[in-house]
């Protein structure tokens, strides 16, 4: 295996044990051979040494393996190599070959061997063997002894011994060398399991905090392990988590084993201190064990969302029904006209046809405002520049409005650039807040002023339409934005109610405002600019 791994946990933890082993038994030669033979001191003053400083070093680099940053094969390999040279060294102050120390040589290899890879074990092997040779060579080998006969140097005790060294030095190096690696990656798989338990058990929490329902979660035995965010708030008086269930709810456990032991539903509301909940349960098969699942919501939270699907499908329904009533709409509108147009129409006849056609207008402004608040889900907003935008607009509307030419102004703050929204939206909502300043402002034309303003509020454009008109008044304020309500015979009471719901569907606010009491209007809040 030439894969270069990076050791942790307990194998590096055995690595620091071992150089501290290998710390307490030279010292413990050191002290033996100063005790035992004290006239051989002189002799042995670079064992000494040498000794003291391999100590030394052995200390040091333990404390340096704690470190993460060096718990690498590089440095293993150096601290294998620099073991290596030291114990040579204390081998040749003392036997050679025949020190008792060689045997650490073989144990530093093999230790350190383990934590490298293929070629670096065989690097560390090389050296151990070419310092044993040395060694061999400068207290056994004599050259007359074995001139002329190789088989002779092959079969001294002294090489046979040195093999046999290394061959088992060798086969316990492959053994712990393929334990260290199987450890590793077993580890490894088990890092990546847990980090996938990690990352579903907060998943798993997300969705349960985030349900828009009360959950518990009970084991085989009936006791609650999870609970969201619902429930502490419901029952905030009770200590749900890692309880039992029967212990503070009688009542709602009463029901949980009619369900888990006779499949019945009860169909009632649950209560609780005044409040009533609708209650449904679920099992969790899972490899673990057996889970049920108690879903529980307040019955107004219920109601609120069963009446606004209520509200969804009028809608629709009131969409569908204002499509198909345009087509006769239209026809009865046709039909009028040509009424209008036949000779010896009675002035009461002609007055008719005027009513039919005005009525039939209104019921055709009618229905494409509903159809317009039933697309609503359907809007691509996009972004785009504000003041040309405003410009066009504004020279359209003039065109209806000649006479207002110079009574509308524009003034548009510099760092006001681009806004999200639905153009076309955006175009019928500001045309319908200027007719709204005409119909409603209580002035002539000729003392009317509209003021079109644009600015930004932090990272929000705003748009506002004031005129110089009388205001509303609280009662109107009000009901200013509800559906059919309207202070005009004519008007539909829906301008403002869609005007509200389109602003809404592009992530826009649209509001009342007066300033100063001599300004009134409306200002439309754009989303941030991103």
């Amino acid at each position: 295996m030439s894969q270069d791994i990076q050791p942790r946990g307990i194998p590096i933890q055995l690595l620091g044990i071992f150089r501290l082993i290998m710390a307490v038994i030279l010292s413990s030669v050191y002290i033996l051979s100063a005790r035992v033979s004290p006239e051989a001191l002189p002799i042995s003053r670079y064992f000494q040494i040498v000794l003291l400083t391999y100590l030394v070093f052995l200390l040091v680099s333990t404390l340096i393996l704690k470190r993460q940053r060096f718990q690498t094969t590089k440095f293993i390999y150096i601290f294998g190599l620099l073991d290596l040279a030291f114990i040579s060294a204390l081998c040749y102050y003392t036997d050679g070959l025949n020190s008792p120390l060689v045997i650490l040589l073989l144990i530093s290899f093999m230790v350190h061997g383990a934590f490298l890879s293929r070629t670096g074990a065989l690097s560390l092997l090389t050296v151990s063997v070419l310092i044993q040779l040395m060694l061999w060579i400068k207290f056994e080998f004599n050259p007359g002894e074995f001139q002329h006969s190789w088989y002779k140097l092959m079969i001294s005790q002294g090489i046979l011994r040195l093999i046999g060294q290394n061959c088992f030095a060798f086969l316990a190096l492959v053994l712990t060398n393929s334990w260290l690696h199987k450890y590793e990656a077993s580890q490894l798989e088990v890092e990546r399991k847990n980090e996938e338990l990690k990352k579903a058990a907060i998943l798993h929490e997300a969705i349960i905090q985030q349900s828009r329902s009360g959950l518990i979660v009970l084991d085989a035995a009936g006791r609650i392990i999870l609970m969201n965010n619902y429930i502490k708030s419901w029952f905030g008086d009770l200590d749900l988590q890692d309880s039992y269930l029967m212990d503070y709810l009688p009542t709602l456990t009463e029901r949980f084993y009619l369900w888990n032991y006779l499949k019945f539903m009860d169909p009632s509301l649950f209560e609780y201190n005044n409040e009533k909940y609708y209650v449904e349960f679920d099992e969790i098969k899972q490899p673990t064990g057996h889970y049920s699942l108690i879903q529980i919501e307040p019955t107004d939270i219920v109601n609120m969302r069963a009446q606004q699907e209520k509200l969804v499908a009028l809608g629709r329904l009131t969409a569908a029904i204002a499509h198909e009533i345009r087509n006769p709409m239209a026809s009865i509108y046709q039909a009028s006209q040509l009424l209008g147009e036949q000779e010896g129409i009675t002035p009461i006849e002609n007055k008719l046809i005027g009513m039919i056609n005005n009525n039939v207008q209104r019921a055709n402004r009618i229905i494409t405002d509903v159809l317009v608040l039933a697309r609503k889900n359907e809007l691509e907003r996009k972004y785009f520049r504000l003041p040309p935008f405003l410009d066009e607009v504004v020279d359209e509307f003039l065109v209806e409005h000649p006479n207002l030419k110079d009574q509308v102004t524009i003034e548009i703050a510099p760092n006001v650039s681009r806004v999200l929204f639905e153009m076309s939206i955006l175009r019928q909502m500001i045309t319908n807040l200027l007719n709204n300043a005409i119909i409603h402002s209580g002035r002539t034309e000729d003392e009317l002023k509209i003021m079109i303003e644009a600015e930004m509020k932090g990272e929000n454009p705003i748009l506002s339409i004031y005129d110089n008109g009388q205001g509303l008044t609280d009662s109107v304020k009000q009901h200013l934005f509800e559906p059919f309500f309207t202070t005009h015979k004519n008007g539909t009471g829906l301008g403002l109610y869609i005007t509200k719901e389109l602003c809404l569907s592009n992530g826009g606010l649209i509001q009342y405002v007066e300033i100063d009491g001599e300004k009134h209007g409306f200002r439309i809040i754009f989303p941030k600019n991103v």
